[in-house]
């Protein structure tokens, strides 16, 4: 059924093409001199003019496209979807997780930008119970507030991409418990 649907699209696409080959042979004799000399001049001339020619049918397909669809929806009752360039590509960030954790290494990066003060970035590297290390970005007071060595419970969002691997806190062994 996709491979009829393409098919029927590509028809459509010729066809297109050919009538705005024949509008554009039409009105050849009608163009200024100095246009028509670009245009049929030169290399970049023709060029220019059949990308231009491709860019407008297949947006005038797409247009096409894009109209017959909404009027099939319409008369199903469905809704109409937005085109897919509108909707979130990124999936949404996993909730945190709590594992046990050690804090394996600390990092300061400073980064200096033309005209503007130094930024200083803080890491933390965090050695999980099964054995990974994960280095996150921290504010300066989990930074100051962490050493090597500390041991307890890290929460983290693990599973989205790695600019966006977020630190949300670490508890010592201990800490965070009120006793009886």
């Amino acid at each position: 059924m996709k491979f009829l649907k393409h098919v029927f699209w590509i028809g459509i696409m010729l066809l297109t093409w050919q009538v705005a080959i024949l509008l554009v042979w039409e009105c050849i004799p009608y163009l200024p001199q100095w246009l028509m000399r670009f245009f049929t001049g030169s290399e970049f001339g023709r060029f220019f003019f059949e990308l231009f020619l491709n860019v407008a049918v297949l947006g005038i397909v797409y247009g096409l496209q894009r109209w017959i669809q909404r009027l099939y929806l319409q008369s199903k009752g469905q809704e109409i979807p937005a085109p897919k360039s509108w909707q979130k590509a990124r999936k949404q960030p996993s909730p945190p997780q709590t594992v046990p954790a050690a804090v394996t290494g600390r990092r300061t990066k400073t980064r200096q930008r033309p005209r503007s003060r130094p930024e200083l970035s803080h890491h933390i590297g965090f050695r999980l119970a099964d054995g990974t290390e994960v280095w996150l970005s921290v504010s300066e007071q989990e930074y100051r507030r962490l050493s090597e060595g500390d041991r307890g419970r890290l929460t983290f969002q693990p599973e989205a991409p790695l600019p966006e691997r977020r630190y949300v806190s670490f508890l010592r062994d201990g800490e965070g418990v009120s006793g009886p």
